[in-house]
């Protein structure tokens, strides 16, 4: 077929200048795009060939032709997809671009987006429980869930909860008195299309399910008028429903709400909400009127028994500010009902491959990712793809999940699943025709290596490269930068529809300066890898000698301090930085985070004398911990199981166990994945480097560059501190001396799980208006006894003119010591 290049997609046109531009020349292997594909959705087969070829052709051979160049037709009128977006009804452009593109190597940067978040509490909709706070939902929980497919609702358990930090709220009100309080990206279903709450307005009209048929309850007892007509009574005058009543058959449920209606007036809002969901689950009509702080609720008559749902117009979009919010994820509907009303998340899509495989017998496909959750998420979704209710190829493929991910279609193509560990192995020795690459910035050079290796027996393979970018120098940058022979796609997350207003913002407060540019805008970020910026550090320095005591602080008692702790190897040493955090008028500071102290034990010989390492450092924290009151202590538990034993001992005896705490920082820490919209878990240390970076680029630390200056000290490790690679499950892995940094990670790690008044533990970031407002709350310390009196003059302990200099022959006494207090430990069952 020859293409008219005077005649091609205006894509075609942008991508020519685009590619010349930033690359220097086109060298992109390709098939030019007809105008008529991208403006008409039309492959225009007589325009192609020569009058006597096209009459040549079947009618069953133009379809065959016409699918096979037109992927968009071709997955309406097989899979029943479109990029039609389901809940914002807009054309999502940058998916067709992508299905049209022919060019031989693709590759792409993406931005990432967040998944959708209701207020903690926002009454959701089981069918074990009724409704229930988001934040008291529980594991156990059956979430009903809305099928778009076949429009039935559904119980799940097959759902996720992830803290998703304090978001800007709205209260969404509905004119039978039912609420949401939700995050203004999150979508409703109205008139049979997906709106965000940002886009609703007085009038709307939302759909809500009134037929519960569908979901089925073991028969827990026999129709009793008298016995549900009591317990309806007795519930009225506690206000308060048991979960066993939302499982009750129709009838008693009637009985039910009998009871409770001979009672007039209610004060609980929580109670008359569960009693909305009771009388729409009965087909009741209902309006709950607000009264002062009392409710009423006025039965209206009954819905017609034929409808499954009800369309409630909106009477009240109200702001309600900034409320600590979760994300509810729900599998496969990818909807869930609060308050009875159908909302729904997003998912991602994988036609591209799908197209290529039905329409091209006897092929092997790759799909390559360093993650076996991203390998099995796109298998997922083309399972999901292909046993849709109007699904043509229900029976035309079977898949399987061991040794590795597989689907092997009638026609004789393989798709294949590999992940590529550090070093490619498993791809070793494969063939194939086309190559797809998911968070291909995280593959590593050894990968690469093996999947180019495909290009060498293969000329004719397509390569399909997708990934948010990472700071590191790697092919996919090369690809997406440089390299001629590659057609570059980017697409920032503000291309999506209100993005600035809905979804920015959460964003920004989720993510590190240089995270926001890598995931959000897609952008690789300049230079190397550091972890933390130059400008930033600088930002940080300021001219101070540190002190030894809280009472040489000023306004003392308005101060939150924490002890972060790092044990070394003997040549290493020990590092202890005290942190403080101001809260008082953040006028009176230069920063609201400043370290306080940093001391570093090493052991070192002069004149043939020694220090005991292990036993100085307890020293010095002990010392510390009193001289600053500290609220916590925080200890790495790397190289220091024995000083964290003593440490353990020490603040048990004294009362303030709960002050100290060890850390592992291979430990796993519960996030948000923002790619994945669902809980994960990443290494603690990981999760503690963004905190800190976060310090720094939001400008809240302060530093002493008197102190912390000269080689070896903290300013030169954060300047040298980078990002090496990243693991198999997308996790950097760090490069550079760090054992101070360790420490000043710590200690803020400290604020962050203990201070959830003042920091967001999902992201770290000081909760909304903390920094103005903070200082209105009360600071003082964490133990009780100390609150409860004026802070007088702090003991002063002196300090031991031999720290950091006990000689030789005082190790074996001190070692005496030691062990004595360890095996009194353990005797006691302390460390049983």
């Amino acid at each position: 077929m020859n293409i008219d290049l005077n005649n091609i997609a205006d894509m075609c046109k942008k991508c020519i200048r685009k590619q010349i531009k930033t690359k220097g020349s086109w060298k992109i292997e390709c098939n030019p795009i007809p105008k008529e594909l991208e403006e008409k959705n039309y492959f225009p087969i007589e325009k192609l060939l020569t009058k006597e070829e096209y009459n040549k052709l079947t009618e069953e051979e133009l379809v065959e032709i016409q699918l096979s160049n037109n992927k968009l037709l071709w997955a309406k009128e097989f899979l029943d997809w479109s990029i039609v977006h389901p809940k914002r009804n807009f054309e999502q452009y940058y998916q067709k671009e992508i299905l049209l593109c022919t060019a031989k190597n693709r590759v792409g940067r993406l931005g990432r987006r967040l998944g959708k978040c209701v207020s903690e509490d926002t009454l959701i909709l089981t069918s074990n429980r009724g409704l229930v706070p988001a934040r008291k939902l529980l594991t156990t929980d059956l979430l009903v869930s809305y099928d778009s497919k076949n429009k039935k609702i559904f119980p799940t358990k097959n759902f996720s909860i992830i803290n998703n930090g304090y978001k800007e709220c709205l209260k969404i009100t509905t004119e039978s008195g039912k609420y949401d309080i939700v995050t203004k990206n999150h979508p409703y279903l109205v008139k049979g299309k997906w709106k965000e709450a940002s886009e609703l307005k007085n009038g709307d009209k939302v759909t809500i399910p009134i037929n519960f048929s569908n979901i089925k309850y073991k028969n827990m007892a026999n129709d009793n008028y008298s016995i549900y007509k009591t317990l309806g009574e007795i519930a009225s005058k506690e206000q308060n429903v048991g979960s066993h009543i939302f499982r009750l058959n129709k009838n008693n449920t009637l009985f039910f709400l009998d009871g409770v209606l001979n009672r007039k007036i209610f004060t609980n809002d929580f109670f008359v909400q569960q009693l909305g969901y009771l009388l729409h689950k009965t087909g009741t009509k209902y309006k709950i009127k607000k009264i002062n702080n009392n409710f009423e609720i006025e039965i209206i008559g009954k819905y017609e028994t034929n409808k499954d749902f009800i369309n409630e117009k909106i009477i009240s979009i109200e702001n309600v500010g900034y409320k600590n919010t979760l994300s509810i994820a729900v599998a496969n509907s990818h909807t869930f009902l609060t308050n009875g009303i159908i909302t729904h998340n997003t998912e991602a899509m994988v036609i591209d491959i799908l197209h290529f495989a039905f329409n091209n017998p006897n092929k092997k496909i790759i799909v390559a990712a360093n993650s076996l959750n991203l390998i099995t998420e796109i298998f997922n979704r083309m399972e999901f793809l292909l046993t849709g209710s109007k699904s043509a190829y229900k029976t035309s493929y079977t898949r399987k999940r061991s040794p590795s991910e597989k689907i092997v279609l009638t026609n004789g193509t393989q798709i294949n699943g590999f992940t590529t560990g550090t070093d490619g192995s498993s791809i070793r020795g494969q063939s194939a025709d086309r190559v797809y690459i998911d968070e291909a910035a995280y593959v590593t050079e050894q990968a690469y290596q093996v999947l180019m290796a495909f290009k060498l027996d293969n000329p004719n393979v397509v390569f399909v490269v997708f990934s948010t970018p990472t700071a590191l120098e790697t092919n996919f940058r090369k690809w997406c930068l440089v390299d001629p022979a590659w057609r570059e796609f980017h697409y920032p997350s503000s291309i999506l529809p209100n993005f600035e207003e809905n979804d920015g913002p959460e964003l920004r407060n989720s993510l590190t300066e240089e995270g926001y540019k890598l995931e959000v805008e897609a952008e690789f970020a300049e230079g190397d890898s550091k972890v933390f910026k130059t400008e930033n550090i600088k930002k940080s320095l300021y001219q101070y000698k540190y002190c030894e005591f809280r009472e040489e602080l000023i306004n003392p008692e308005k101060w939150k301090i924490t002890i972060g702790v790092d044990y070394n190897e003997f040549k290493n040493g020990s590092q202890i930085c005290v942190l403080g955090l101001y809260c008082g008028n953040p006028l009176d500071v230069e920063k609201t985070i400043k370290i306080l102290n940093f001391t570093s034990i090493y052991k070192n010989s002069v004149d043939a004398k020694f220090k005991d390492l292990q036993i100085t450092t307890i020293e010095r924290i002990i010392e510390l911990q009193r001289n600053f009151n500290a609220d916590f202590v925080y200890c790495d538990e790397g190289h220091g199981s024995m000083q964290n034993e003593m440490l353990s001992k020490h603040f048990y005896e004294i009362g303030k166990i709960d002050i100290f705490k060890s850390i592992n920082f291979a430990s796993a820490y519960e996030f948000e994945d923002i790619h994945l919209q669902r809980k994960a878990h990443k290494r603690i240390k990981v999760m503690m480097v963004s905190f800190l970076q976060k310090r720094f680029e939001k400008e809240e630390i302060e530093i002493s560059e008197l102190e912390e200056s000269g080689k070896g000290n903290l300013i030169e490790q954060l300047k040298e501190y980078r990002v090496e690679r990243y693991d198999d499950k997308n996790q950097p892995i760090f490069r550079g001396v760090d054992h101070k940094i360790d420490a000043l990670m710590l200690a803020n790690f400290a604020f962050i799980e203990n201070f959830d008044t003042i920091f967001d533990k999902t992201t770290g970031n000081f909760i909304f208006g903390f920094k103005n407002e903070g200082y209105k709350i009360s600071s003082g310390t964490f133990q009780d006894e100390e609150k409860k009196k004026p802070l007088g003059p702090i003991e002063t302990y002196t300090i031991n003119p031999n720290l950091g200099k006990t000689v030789e022959e005082n190790i074996p006494k001190k070692r005496k010591i030691l062990n004595k207090m360890l095996l009194k430990g353990f005797d006691n069952g302390f460390f049983d």
